[in-house]
């Protein structure tokens, strides 16, 4: 069994958006999500010739976040991957990381500070001192 996030990193028709790749640790319950924008940067490349790059997929401040090379492109001609980026760190917010379910972004405490996450109601019940956030 190869993990899932392996498996998209070898996929040669993706090999020229992950040669810079450094970090690429999504949860699994977002599979969907990175997967999708991974197809439309890749779709993105194709139609209008530009070579985005991912740099950085990770879970951070209870969110997914993407960083992107954009080296050589004006910022004018890039705003479909910019919204396709930003629609997706949305969809991740409101999804568990655990199972892809809907979900809600939660705080809870730990020794060495504040963890956010997105859990949905079954992954949630399972957290002692949890919060939602509003």
């Amino acid at each position: 069994y190869m993990d899932w996030r392996i498996k998209l990193l070898k996929e040669e028709k993706y090999s020229d958006i992950f040669v810079d790749t450094y970090q690429f640790e999504p949860p699994l319950g977002w599979k969907d999500i990175v997967e999708n924008l991974v197809h439309y940067i890749h779709w993105h490349n194709k139609v209008h010739n530009t070579e985005i790059k991912i740099w950085r997929c990770v879970k951070e401040s209870g969110g997914l976040r993407f960083h992107i090379d954009t080296q050589g492109f004006g910022r004018e001609g890039l705003e479909e991957i910019f919204g396709a980026i930003q629609f997706a760190e949305m969809m991740a917010n409101s999804t568990c990381e655990m199972c892809g379910s809907s979900g809600e972004l939660h705080k809870f405490h730990m020794s060495n500070g504040l963890e956010l996450t997105t859990l949905c109601y079954k992954h949630f019940q399972g957290v002692a001192g949890v919060e939602t956030i509003d």
